[in-house]
């Protein structure tokens, strides 16, 4: 015996399967090491079908939430990793110029795909990566089942239905212009109804058009304030 051990495979940690995942940014803070400063980007990882449930590091349901980390140079040039997970978090693309608020970006999501990627320092084992083949996407949340119009009352006169259509026609005109203005200040997107141009206005319900007006107001006040 020797005082050397048995020869063995290097150890290898249990990957997620390659594909597509919602990917949450949970922290954004700079490093500097052998390769100068560095952006390290912390994700959590999700199912697309079920983005809020994050993948933990193990089966136990009280384990922690797995962390992929990820490094790019603070750079934001057209081409670079940063700009495009920051437009994809963002939902648009970066004017010229434009610094984003690295606390506004955090929380956010994008939809990238997952892919087993050799370490520099050791080519043998394999960690966890953003695809950099595979362009990210923004994520765009489920949008909740729109209600039915309601129905005019039986006894409704002819004056009665001719003003209930001319509200809601005005209605819907007023959504279509505050979502153009709303485009102007870079909002391209509701928490509750996802993409602003994926909005088929003319078959929303009243209902749901007095929401979305007052939606977006609000956004719109808030980036002016």
């Amino acid at each position: 015996m020797g005082l050397l051990g048995k020869a063995s495979e290097k150890p290898q940690y249990e990957l997620l399967p390659v594909g597509e995942y919602v990917w949450t940014l949970w922290d954004l803070t700079s490093e500097t090491g052998q390769y100068g400063e560095q952006v390290k980007w912390v994700w959590l990882v999700s199912p697309v079908s079920d983005p809020d449930s994050y993948i933990l590091r193990s089966s136990d349901p009280n384990a922690q939430e797995k962390e992929i980390w990820q490094f790019t140079k603070p750079s934001l040039a057209r081409g670079s990793r940063a700009r495009a997970w920051t437009e994809a978090l963002i939902g648009r693309e970066l004017k010229n110029d434009e610094e984003p608020d690295d606390d506004q970006m955090l929380r956010r999501r994008m939809v990238a795909t997952l892919v087993h990627k050799a370490k520099k320092s050791d080519p043998a084992i394999k960690n966890e990566a953003i695809s950099e083949e595979i362009p990210p996407r923004p994520f765009r949340p489920a949008q909740p089942a729109t209600r039915a119009a309601q129905p005019v009352a039986p006894d409704a006169s002819d004056a009665d239905i001719d003003a209930q259509l001319a509200a809601s026609d005005e209605l819907r005109k007023r959504v279509r212009k505050l979502i153009r203005n709303a485009d102007l200040d870079d909002i391209t997107t509701l928490p509750k109804w996802g993409a602003l141009d994926e909005l088929d206005v003319s078959n929303l319900a009243d209902s749901d058009l007095t929401e979305i007006e007052r939606d977006l107001k609000q956004a719109m006040r808030a980036v002016a304030a």
